[in-house]
């Protein structure tokens, strides 16, 4: 399955069923116009919080264009 969203997309209640050997990509691009702008990837608990879920996902600093890929 591949899901793609366009620029400028925050997703909220996005459930995906992910199996093993399945293959998971994220990946960000900012646009050379927008400024003082960086961002991340991590696992939160519940969509109650944002903050980081010890242990879990996450793709390291905050950057302008990135990506977090596992298997």
């Amino acid at each position: 399955m591949c899901l793609t969203v366009g620029p400028y997309f925050a997703w909220k209640n996005l459930n995906m069923e992910i199996y093993t050997g399945d293959s998971v990509k994220f990946k960000w691009t900012t646009p050379d116009f927008v400024n003082n702008v960086t961002h991340k990837v991590y696992e939160v608990e519940s969509l109650d919080t944002t903050d980081p879920k010890a242990g879990g996902i996450d793709s390291g600093p905050k950057s302008r264009n990135g990506m977090l890929g596992f298997s």
